[in-house]
């Protein structure tokens, strides 16, 4: 290495330690905020106890021990982070690993609909 690119070298590496010094202190502070501000939407969210609950009977499915019954939230309630969004495919979701037979019987159905719509059209186009 020339002497001349060791100079470059510490005057980059000097450089930017000294900006990520002085800009890691800020963006700690903003990191730590905003963390702070999501964990209380988090908190306040009306669907969160529901969430909890459908993730304790997935863990008791999953386990083999006795699902507890969860209490259905009320719908359209508003506030927090919107999990809202999430309990219907949670709750079937839930009730599909409890009821095996879930899953063959909405096999079938996207299987079989179209098959019986196209049937059912065929059979009208023939007719008239």
């Amino acid at each position: 290495m020339t002497t001349s690119s060791r100079k470059i070298h510490r005057r980059l590496r000097a450089r930017s330690a000294g900006s990520l010094a002085s800009e890691g202190l800020g963006s700690l502070g903003s990191t730590a905020t905003s963390a702070g501000s999501a964990a209380l939407s988090i908190a306040s969210d009306p669907y969160l106890p529901e969430v909890v609950c459908r993730v304790q009977q997935l863990s008791q499915i999953e386990n083999g021990k006795a699902v507890q019954v969860c209490t259905k939230t009320a719908p359209n309630l508003t506030g927090g982070i919107g999990l809202r969004k999430a309990m219907a495919p949670l709750r079937g979701y839930v009730f599909a690993e409890q009821h095996p037979w879930a899953y063959a019987v909405a096999a079938v159905g996207l299987i079989g609909l179209p098959i019986l719509i196209g049937y059912q059209l065929g059979k009208y186009t023939r007719s008239t």
